[in-house]
């Protein structure tokens, strides 16, 4: 019988057991995993679904603990992208714990991959269409500037939507799903402003706009003859 490629290991002291004994947990590479921990692996399935459901953070040092945060947490985490948001809702004391765990971070790190691959193009479109807005980047370089932008692909584009405080911070900024298809082939840039999707309502598209005595945020503006429109629709 073929044995099993192992992917990534690590030990961690259980603290569900009475011994507080330090426990092997292996991942492999069919997405199985494997512990010490007598009961670590169901009782770890059961926790991160409970997690996920909306129970209270019962998450602990333990085998259980990281397992539910590998098999459960994770995955969900890299695929709403709190990476780039910072928020990590219930899972937020089970990241501090275990982030710098060898087995969480291949784990983490390789899902990041993954779902970065899946939008390769459309990031290097949107990333070269923003920095090219130099209203946004008051005295800022083009590189120094791109450092600071993160975008989360997918997202729920509405106005009003604040992206960031000022140039110099780290600005998050939402694509709208299919914006490579509607937006980016197109013009991402009009009259200086980054277009991140278009409206539900014929003839408005969303865009940044401000500056930094007011902070950027998303706008609705009238799409005119090729410009957008003076008055920016903005939500109440």
């Amino acid at each position: 019988m073929k044995s099993k490629k192992i992917i990534a290991k690590t030990r961690i002291l259980c603290t569900d057991n009475e011994g507080h004994a330090h426990h092997k947990v292996h991942l492999f590479e069919d997405g199985s995993i494997e512990c010490d921990c007598p009961s670590g692996v169901e009782d770890g399935k059961r926790l991160g679904t409970a997690v996920a459901l909306g129970a209270p953070n019962m998450l602990r040092r333990s085998c259980a603990g990281l397992i539910a945060f590998v098999l459960v947490g994770a995955p969900k985490l890299v695929a709403a992208r709190a990476d780039v948001t910072g928020e990590w809702g219930g899972w937020k004391d089970a990241w501090a714990s275990y982030s710098t765990n060898v087995l969480v971070r291949e784990v983490f790190c390789g899902l990041v991959d993954k779902r970065d691959a899946e939008h390769a193009e459309m990031l290097k479109v949107a990333r070269r269409a923003m920095v090219s807005c130099g209203r946004y980047r008051h005295g800022m370089s083009r590189s120094d500037f791109g450092q600071e932008v993160c975008f989360v692909p997918d997202s729920n584009v509405t106005a009003g939507t604040n992206v960031a405080l000022f140039s110099s911070d780290k600005w998050t900024v939402p694509l709208q799903k299919g914006w490579l298809e509607s937006v980016g082939k197109a013009k991402p840039v009009i009259d200086g402003r980054f277009v991140v999707g278009m409206s539900e309502h014929p003839g408005f598209l969303y865009a940044i706009d401000g500056t930094d005595d007011d902070g950027f945020e998303i706008c609705e503006f009238a799409l005119i003859n090729g410009k957008l429109g003076k008055v920016a629709k903005v939500a109440s």
